[in-house]
């Protein structure tokens, strides 16, 4: 079992993961997250091409920020023996405006995906008087909503169970059936 904190925690967990994934993503065009949509806000952002999945203390985990929640095929399962990731985590920035989207499309990842996904996010007002609720979550591989915290910033911490996520894998065994693909660049 591996217990992972939420809010500042999760983050700083994985945090040398995330810093170093966008310092190679700012730095070298060539390298960073895996995804083509890309949220323009000036030149200092360009797609990557490969994704980061980190270990962890035995888990595999698929590191993920906000804007790539909108876009499932970088976030799927790419299937070969087995499952490719444990655990998908989405640090994000999205508005209480948008947080129903922000709320079902964490639950839909982690069912098509079978794996726990942590979604953090901010709370608070921002520079541009944009209110963010929130809504970190903690979701198992079946769609339920073990943790929900929104409006307010806090800790939390959960035990993630391995075996919970295999029992799961072998009772619904449909991540064998998956599609096979791959994700060509132009």
């Amino acid at each position: 079992m591996v217990i992972f904190q939420f809010a500042i925690s999760v983050f700083l967990i994985i945090s040398t993961l995330v810093v170093f994934q966008q310092l190679k993503f700012i730095q070298n065009k060539d390298l960073g997250y895996k995804k083509d949509q890309i949220l323009i806000i000036d030149d200092v952002y360009a797609a990557g091409n490969k994704r980061l999945i980190a270990a962890v203390n035995g888990w595999k985990i698929n590191l993920q920020i906000c804007y790539d929640l909108r876009f499932p095929v970088w976030a799927r399962q790419q299937i070969q023996e087995a499952p490719e990731f444990d655990l998908l985590v989405y640090v994000a920035n999205w508005p209480e405006r948008r947080n129903h989207a922000w709320k079902t499309l964490l639950t839909a990842r982690a069912i098509e995906n079978q794996c726990y996904v942590i979604g953090v996010n901010r709370v608070g007002e921002d520079a541009n008087g944009i209110n963010h609720s929130g809504d970190t979550m903690l979701i198992d591989p079946l769609g339920q909503v073990v943790y929900h915290c929104a409006h307010e910033e806090a800790i939390s911490t959960h035990i993630l169970d391995p075996q919970h996520l295999q029992d799961i894998r072998q009772r619904f065994p449909f991540w064998k059936d998956a599609d096979q693909f791959n994700i060509y660049h132009t």
